[in-house]
């Protein structure tokens, strides 16, 4: 399909759709749709806030000056990168053995994790409820902020440091040590059942349980 280019504020309704790129000129875009997932294939670049209220099937990059909310479901039929200032997911993210790289300026809020992804990459801050669990790496470069149990889980892990709001994290990753760097703390119960390095302080309300090597 053709490339779509918003001279203003865009809403698109109806039962489905399937979109192969947008530039936003700045604008804000939503979509609401009944019927299936809204295939998001290509490039959408240039838009201001982007509010899906429908499933959507990613497969490219999405690039907003503003924030993204996503209400429904997300899943990936490809691999996604998504850039901004904020995004927000109400609802588990489903890789399909895809990688999802977030760029966001400010926090990512996923409300119910992910599963099924290939690697995993944020730049900025996450909320996390739930659990997220790759194929592949999984690499946390600002704060990990949890809000729910969390259990992540994938081949290899980088982790710059955890606030707990008094939740559980277990870590399992197969291919090599975690790193854990920074602070870690108001954590409830800490499991690793992997290998893990410690370079600074974790503090737990509850137990901790290291059921592999530790590094210092």
């Amino acid at each position: 399909g053709s490339n779509v280019s918003l001279t203003g504020d865009t809403a698109l309704s109806g039962t489905s759709a399937s979109l192969s790129g947008v530039t936003g000129n700045n604008n804000n875009l939503s979509l609401n749709f009944s019927s299936g997932a809204v295939s998001l294939a290509g490039s959408y670049s240039n838009i201001a806030d982007f509010i899906a209220e429908t499933d959507v099937d990613l497969d490219g990059t999405i690039t907003t000056s503003g924030s993204q909310s996503y209400q429904a479901g997300v899943s990936l039929s490809g691999d996604t990168s998504l850039s901004g200032t904020t995004a927000s997911f109400s609802e588990a993210i489903a890789g399909g053995g895809n990688d999802l790289s977030l760029n966001m300026s400010g926090l990512t809020t996923l409300n119910q994790g992910a599963s099924g992804l290939g690697n995993f990459s944020s730049t900025g801050d996450i909320s996390l409820a739930g659990d997220l669990t790759t194929t592949g790496s999984q690499t946390f470069g600002g704060n990990l902020s949890l809000a729910g149990d969390t259990a992540l889980s994938g081949t290899n892990a980088s982790l710059n440091g955890v606030t707990g709001n008094n939740h559980n994290l277990s870590l399992n990753f197969s291919g090599g040590a975690v790193t854990l760097g920074g602070a870690y703390s108001g954590i409830a119960d800490f499991i690793a059942e992997t290998d893990v390095n410690l370079d600074g302080n974790l503090s737990t309300s509850g137990s901790q349980t290291y059921k592999a090597g530790t590094t210092l």
